[in-house]
């Protein structure tokens, strides 16, 4: 399962047996050191990982307009 375009990448406090997306809209991009990747997240899927899993915040999702209040190119409106 992957996560929606535009939307959290961050596994759900859902998830237990397999991966389900938060799904949220992405606000942030974070870097994990880990794996070397980045990824989108939602603000408290990214809060949760800089200050607990070494992750880093790199900066604004750039499809989220925070003066609109809405996503670009997304269903879902703030």
């Amino acid at each position: 399962m992957k996560a929606s375009e535009h939307c959290c990448e961050e596994a759900s406090t859902l998830s237990t047996k397999q991966y389900l997306p938060c799904n949220q809209p992405a606000t942030k991009r974070v870097f994990s050191p880990r794996d070397h990747a980045e990824y989108r997240m939602c603000d408290g899927c990214a809060w949760h990982n800089t200050r607990n899993r070494g992750m880093t915040d790199i900066g604004p999702y750039p499809a989220f307009k925070p003066a609109q209040g809405r996503m670009v190119g997304a269903e879902r409106t703030a």
